[in-house]
């Protein structure tokens, strides 16, 4: 069987092709909103995601700042090193403490009388500062 198709009739015009275009045409202009929204909505689910990373970034903080240790660091500095050096754990007591005017380093001594070896020892130097009792013992 065969397809019979009278096309422009005399006119030489293809209605056909032209259908077939005005189609398209529809088609595309029904498509059009349908892609802007998507495009839309694909920008939204951008900008969610990055907040979403946002708000995992402020939660990680937070939790840091949850935790007691956050705010329970002790540090101990000195201005010169090579004559003094300090150290501070958990344990140690806030404050500020000053030690000046240090005229010589700290010496170990010894007994060095023959009679007394075995009583020698080390002594330990201890300083006042801001009331407290600080010990340095010789190394």
């Amino acid at each position: 069987m065969s397809n019979f198709t009278v096309s422009g009739l005399s006119s030489g015009i293809d209605y056909a092709a032209l259908i077939e275009q005005l189609v398209t045409i529809r088609r595309q202009r029904n498509l059009q909103p349908l892609q802007d929204k998507k495009s839309t909505y694909q920008s939204k689910l951008t900008e969610y995601g990055t907040l979403e990373s946002k708000l995992k970034s402020m939660e990680s903080a937070a939790d840091a700042l949850r935790k007691s240790s956050t705010f329970d660091v002790k540090k101990a500095e000195v201005q010169d090193d090579t004559i003094f050096t300090a150290s501070a754990s958990s344990g140690a007591l806030t404050g500020n403490y000053v030690i000046s005017d240090i005229t010589a380093l700290a010496q170990a001594h010894k007994i060095t009388n023959v009679d007394a070896k075995s009583l020698a020892y080390k002594h330990t130097t201890t300083a006042l500062a801001n009331g407290n009792t600080l010990h340095f013992p010789a190394t």
